[in-house]
């Protein structure tokens, strides 16, 4: 996915359906495969669904002092993180993605 952040900056991201078990390693590394040598910015775009607690996770990662947290910090130097809220509307669903 590329998007686009209010100051013009471009950003190829990485998507995962909301219950992907996936690693955080493996989608940065998914998104670096593919935006080595382009104009795009790293990223990776998670859920913002209680159920499946992926921002739920970056959430821990982020607070001082637990597992992980000095590891978060160099990847947010290297990684924009940008989450996406929905709303099911029946038929169709409305999306909203926002940095984190």
């Amino acid at each position: 996915m590329i998007l686009k952040d209010k100051n013009g900056k471009l950003y190829g991201a990485e998507v995962k359906p909301e219950y992907s078990k996936e690693t955080w390693g493996r989608m940065v590394a998914e998104t670096l495969s593919y935006t080595i040598g382009t104009k795009y910015k790293l990223a990776i775009v998670v859920f913002d669904a209680s159920e499946h607690k992926q921002k739920d996770a970056i959430d821990w990662f982020r607070k001082k002092g637990n597992e992980g947290y000095a590891d978060w910090k160099t990847i947010e130097k290297y990684v924009k993180v940008f989450i996406v809220r929905y709303k099911d509307k029946g038929k169709t669903a409305e999306f909203e993605i926002l940095p984190y």
